[in-house]
């Protein structure tokens, strides 16, 4: 197993975890998505220590944001289903997937 590989697992696992602490305390999405940012920072810098391409850090770290914001819309899925929100899944997900997008950019809701 390489460091990448590693350092992949050990991300999904804490953004996991994380996700469902979230999940749990309803965190707001503005101290949410930026936590989840720091996550894949640090991983990423750490990695950047070791012998890895700029291109397998850049997987690593797009990977781990894949993750995190699947997690992120699924969970946005759910709860427009438990609200009865008449709104398709597929607009949930391109509506989630543009917000996280733009928080994790930003760090703050769009306008």
């Amino acid at each position: 197993m390489t460091e990448i590989n590693i350092a992949e697992g050990i991300g999904k696992e804490i953004i996991k975890h994380l996700h469902d602490y979230n999940e749990e305390i309803t965190m707001d999405d503005v101290e949410y998505i930026p936590l989840i940012k720091r996550i894949i920072e640090a991983i990423n810098n750490h990695i950047g220590l070791y012998d890895i391409s700029k291109s397998e850090n850049e997987t690593l770290k797009e990977t781990l944001l894949i993750y995190a914001k699947g997690l992120y819309v699924e969970l946005c899925q759910i709860h427009a289903k438990e609200n009865n929100e008449d709104i398709s899944s597929a607009q949930v997900k391109e509506e989630s997937e543009e917000f996280f997008d733009y928080i994790y950019k930003h760090e703050e809701y769009p306008d």
